[in-house]
């Protein structure tokens, strides 16, 4: 009897697996025959746009997983290929790359709904749904030609880039169908919900990616022995790691409030150091900017000079929340902006003003960590709309109803209250850190023009008239060298680091005196 040797056979069959799965020969023939054949074509007018291209392909055996269907790389390929045959077809390829162009994707997402079996032939169609200033969104289809059967459908986030510079969709388009520049071959098409929900993944998915770091790892001496490379574990190098990256002091600062109310160009104007820009598109992908401020108890020959704040901007439509909760976690400050001519914006701050389901200190409280909140800024945007010596408009914000909302924060029950951002019922929680948990700026993001208020104690104050009487003893006064948009949100860095160094203080300024942030001199200033 004939006996087959079983290693050499599992030798053979392992190596014939291997081979097989060397899928990039193959991967890079379909997209240089797809280029190759479709480069030189003129762009074919409408596709991508009125009409999806068709990517048309068979599954392979070595693409199905245990479960012999389509496995889920194969997905991403076949979609990376129905892109690459999209832009060779229309001829944007040619033309991109005759201006140095290139093609830049930022995430990509995909949901099943059939599986697809080995040996199944299928067609990726591929068109563009949507288009801001910066991305261009693709959606792919699989579908059955045969019964036009919807497999799955993805999306792609992608961008032109020259160099490091952005291209406009616009300027594209302009080159693709060789028109005059400015001239808009499609207009922009409204945000499809497809597109909405995308977003909110991908900006969940980008703020945990900016959340996670790896531990400080130390570097281990490599030694040679007998021409054997080995690694000699130094037992002092390993737990001996570095302590400096620990005393770093980040933040993290949340910008909240309901949309068009102001939010891009206050962190643009006093975080960025930009312009006003009164065309500033809706926020739908969340962003931050860094900012440094001097600590306060820094000395000459320390490290660790300045406190580094990540403000956040989040988008304000009520179908946005997904994007905005994501950005509670771990947060350390919050700023709250109304628009001081739109009374709605104002009543969807707070709970107890109005049933509407956007309610943003709800949702910081819902959200956010009260062991790591350490201040919250309410702003009174957009106050170059009210002229000076004159009254507001009855249907602008009155400050009756600002001084309102501010005291019922302070003095309302702490389930309601800001008191529940510190633990302990109200009696026991110290009265003075309680109201000093809110300041209150009325800024404009036009002028970049900011008066500062924070609530002070006027006078030794009893727990029964901080929660009950609600005496005169405390009260809201300007705080001193605040005359900016950042220097706003210095100061309210500089109180998260004050109140997180001895949350138990008393207070975070001497009795008496009123609140103020010393003004740097230009070599002191933090350099970015």
């Amino acid at each position: 009897m004939f006996r087959i040797p079983f290693f050499p056979c599992v030798f053979i069959l392992g190596t014939l697996k291997f081979a097989l799965k060397m899928t990039i020969p193959r991967v890079m023939w379909n997209m240089l025959s797809g280029v190759l054949r479709r480069q030189v074509n003129k762009p074919s007018p409408g596709c991508l746009m009125d009409r999806p291209s068709v990517w048309k392909t068979r599954i392979g055996v070595i693409d199905t997983d245990i479960n012999v269907h389509l496995n889920n790389a194969s997905y991403l390929t076949q979609m990376e290929l129905a892109i690459w045959y999209a832009v060779a077809h229309t001829g944007i390829l040619h033309r991109v790359l005759a201006k140095r162009w290139y093609f830049l994707i930022a995430s990509q997402a995909i949901r099943y709904r059939h599986q697809i079996p080995p040996l199944r032939p299928i067609e990726v169609h591929t068109q563009t749904v949507y288009w801001d200033d910066t991305w261009v969104f693709l959606q792919a289809r699989f579908v059955c030609p045969a019964t036009g059967k919807l497999y799955a459908e993805g999306l792609t986030r992608i961008t032109l880039r020259h160099g490091r510079d952005t291209v406009h969709p616009h300027n594209m388009f302009d080159v693709v169908y060789q028109v005059k520049s400015g001239e808009k071959v499609y207009p922009q098409p409204p945000m499809p919900d497809v597109i909405r929900d995308f977003l909110t993944w991908d900006a969940s998915s980008a703020i945990s990616m900016k959340e996670y770091t790896l531990e400080p790892t130390p570097k281990l001496p490599l030694t040679t022995v007998n021409f054997l490379f080995t690694f000699q574990l130094d037992r002092k190098a390993t737990m001996e790691l570095s302590t400096e990256a620990t005393k770093d002091t980040v933040y993290k600062i949340i910008m909240i409030g309901s949309g068009a109310v102001g939010k891009t160009n206050l962190i643009g104007v006093g975080a960025r150091g930009c312009q006003f820009n009164d065309m500033s598109p809706m926020t739908t992908n969340p962003e931050f900017v860094s900012v440094k401020v001097k600590r306060p108890d820094w000395k000459p020959g320390q490290a660790n000079e300045y406190i580094t704040a990540h403000v956040w901007d989040t988008a304000g439509q009520e179908r946005y929340q997904a994007i905005s909760a994501s950005h509670y976690r771990r947060v350390n400050g919050a700023i709250i902006v109304y628009d001081v001519s739109s009374k709605q914006t104002f009543k969807e701050v707070y709970p107890g003003m109005t049933m509407s389901s956007l309610s943003w200190l709800r949702a910081l409280k819902e959200n956010s960590d009260r062991e790591l909140l350490g201040g919250v800024m309410l702003v009174e945007n957009k106050m170059d709309m009210i002229k000076k010596g004159e009254p507001r408009p009855p249907s602008y914000v009155q400050e009756n109803e600002v001084m309102k909302l501010l005291m019922d924060i302070v003095y309302k029950d702490p389930d309601e209250g800001m008191s529940w951002l510190h633990d302990g019922p109200a009696a026991q929680v110290n009265p003075y850190r309680v109201a000093n948990a809110l300041m209150f700026a009325r800024t404009s993001a036009m002028t970049n023009e900011c008066e500062l208020y924070e609530l002070n104690e006027r006078k030794v104050a009893s727990v029964n008239e901080m929660f009950q009487q609600q005496s005169d003893a405390i009260g809201y006064e300007k705080t001193e060298h605040v005359n900016t948009i950042s220097k706003a949100i210095e100061a309210l860095v500089l109180r998260i680091y004050e109140r997180s160094r001895d949350m138990k203080a008393s207070g975070t300024k001497v009795k008496g005196k009123p609140f103020q942030i010393v003004p740097q001199t230009k070599s002191e200033e933090p350099m970015e």
